[in-house]
């Protein structure tokens, strides 16, 4: 969802998230990665994706936010550092980080027999 617009040197950019960054793709574009920090006793954790600061034209990635109750339920024992996962973003207003919506990892040979805690 756009939250803002932004307008430099005449030209509009769509903003999504707090004033100055941009997702470089489409704001409902479905996006890829893997887990970089996950508290499994917390529930969440954080993955990256790539944002355009629109004031100087420079991307760079980002911390994105992920709830473990943003990924399907069948698949959140499965939640781990290094899991790769597919989903879409939301950047809430005043929130200094996108996250993750409708989230479900993406398979990996011998995934489904690793044990759980």
């Amino acid at each position: 969802a756009v939250v803002s617009t932004q307008s430099t040197g005449g030209e509009k950019k769509e903003a999504l998230g707090p004033v100055r960054y941009a997702v470089v793709s489409q704001p409902t574009k479905e996006y890829s990665s893997r887990i970089h920090k996950w508290f499994k006793d917390k529930g969440f954790g954080f993955t990256k994706t790539e944002v355009m600061d629109l004031e100087t034209g420079r991307s760079h990635s980002v911390d994105v936010f992920v709830h473990v109750k943003c990924v399907q339920q069948h698949l959140r024992q499965y939640m781990r550092e290094g899991r790769a996962l597919n989903y879409t973003l939301k950047w809430d207003n005043g929130q200094t980080r996108p996250k993750a919506c409708d989230a479900s990892i993406i398979y990996e040979m011998g995934m489904f027999s690793e044990q759980t805690d």
